[in-house]
């Protein structure tokens, strides 16, 4: 047993790297400016302030560690830089791989790019324009004359020094890359802030996972109580009015969207609008938390808690009673089960004793996996019924782009979806001692 669980816990590690890398690869692909995103955050507007622009950009994107290499290696054609995120300048960066996916090598774009410089910046007291340089591909030659030829000289070289055929070349590029400074500032254990509030991250986290708590934790222990009642008795009288009645409400709550069901529920659970019976839960409220006793807060206002608890209630248990209702039938096929009847042991021992505990395994099971997809619909629930939990915060904050507090909330996240199927597994092999484990099957050969 404790073999396996070590072999489970270092299965995991890679899974949440992965996890990591992902979000890493969708920062990295996203269609908007990161630097600019990260000083809009803090307030600045670097479109409209243009004199400090420059150096606010340069000196933002070496804090975020654009600058370094992107991963611990990579791929490139042969004639390639060694890499060019060092360069702060978008539109230079895609110029040169402009150039470089048409063939031309890097020293000579180096030496056209700084000839180019040169020449822009001792032509601006020239009184023509500096859009009438080239004319028609010709250089002026009645200023600064010297550097226009070299210029064009240095373009002729381009195209004569053209590549027609490459190798790929493996760059390496060691810890000093962009992932690994994502990956040090993640679980550095240095107290980082959210970048919207200033507060602690870590404490932001906490208060919101004590909401979610309070509304997943009873939800799934009621859920998994009363979805056994109910598949007991629906296993029980199986074709009866009961079990038709229970199966179509179940089949309803179960196809109704989680988004849509929480929606009707605050239109006609909590509202006078439709006459003051159906205003049995208090509306949605903006909740007041105590930051210094958040348990305190949730008790206060537990009543917020009661109609988003039903809601998800209704729902997983509409999921959860008809897979235990299948397992219970599909145990009740067996042929053990007809010997027991033919030896006229009542209906109740049969399931309590027997059935229950057989069918028990797939029911633990399914109703681990439930646990993720609680923690993912509370994501909507609390969104639509302002609760301030988990699922609350990770979308706000990636909806506002707060990676400090969101890549830590998604890893969260990952690392319980993991150990709910390893607790599943675990349990499995406690319930049912003939499930090996960690050890081979022995061999009859």
């Amino acid at each position: 047993m404790t073999t396996f669980i070590i072999k489970r816990l270092l299965f995991s590690i890679p899974i949440l790297l992965l996890v990591s890398f992902l979000f890493f690869f969708l920062i990295k692909m996203s269609p908007y400016d990161v630097v600019e995103n990260e000083l809009f955050i803090q307030g600045i507007d670097i479109k409209r302030e243009a004199n400090i622009s420059r150096n606010l950009y340069d000196k933002t994107y070496r804090d975020l560690g654009l600058h370094k290499p992107v991963f611990y290696f990579s791929i490139v054609p042969d004639y390639y830089p060694d890499h060019l995120d060092s360069l702060s300048d978008a539109s230079l960066k895609d110029a040169i791989f402009s150039g470089l996916k048409q063939g031309y090598t890097w020293p000579d774009i180096e030496q056209a790019l700084n000839l180019y410089t040169a020449w822009t910046k001792a032509e601006s007291s020239c009184s023509f324009a500096k859009n009438a340089i080239f004319l028609d591909g010709t250089f002026a030659q009645d200023c600064h004359s010297s550097i226009a030829g070299d210029y064009g000289q240095a373009l002729n070289r381009m195209e004569q020094n053209k590549v027609a055929f490459f190798l790929p070349s493996l760059r390496f590029h060691g810890l000093d890359n962009q992932y690994h400074f994502f990956l040090r500032q993640l679980f550095d254990g240095q107290s980082k802030r959210s970048k919207l509030d200033g507060k602690l991250v870590s404490s932001k986290i906490k208060q919101a996972a004590i909401w979610t708590i309070a509304l997943v934790l009873p939800m799934l222990i009621l859920c998994f109580m009363l979805s056994l009642i109910l598949a007991y008795f629906q296993a029980k009288y199986v074709g009866s009015w009961f079990d038709n009645i229970s199966t179509t409400l179940s089949y309803l709550f179960y196809v109704i969207p989680l988004f849509l069901l929480g929606t009707l529920s605050i239109v006609f659970l909590s509202t006078k609008d439709y006459g003051a019976l159906t205003h049995w839960f208090p509306s949605v409220d903006i909740l007041l938390v105590n930051e210094r006793n958040p348990w305190g807060s949730v008790f206060k206002n537990f009543k917020f808690l009661m109609l988003p608890l039903m809601v998800m209630l209704f729902h997983y248990i509409a999921i959860l009673s008809r897979q235990m209702k299948t397992a219970l039938l599909e145990e009740k096929k067996k042929p053990y089960v007809t010997a027991l009847l033919a030896k006229g042991i009542k209906q109740k021992s049969l399931f309590i004793k027997h059935l229950f505990p057989n069918s028990l395994i797939t029911m633990i099971t399914i109703f681990t996996s439930m646990i993720p997809a609680s923690l993912a619909g509370s994501l909507v629930i609390e969104e639509l019924f302002n609760l301030p939990g988990l699922g609350r915060l990770l979308f706000r904050s990636l909806d506002l782009g707060d990676i400090n507090v969101s890549l830590p909330l998604v890893l969260i996240l990952s690392t319980l979806t993991i150990l709910s199927y390893l607790f599943a597994d675990i349990l499995n092999a406690w319930l049912n001692p003939k499930i090996v484990l960690s050890k081979k099957q022995p061999s009859f050969d």
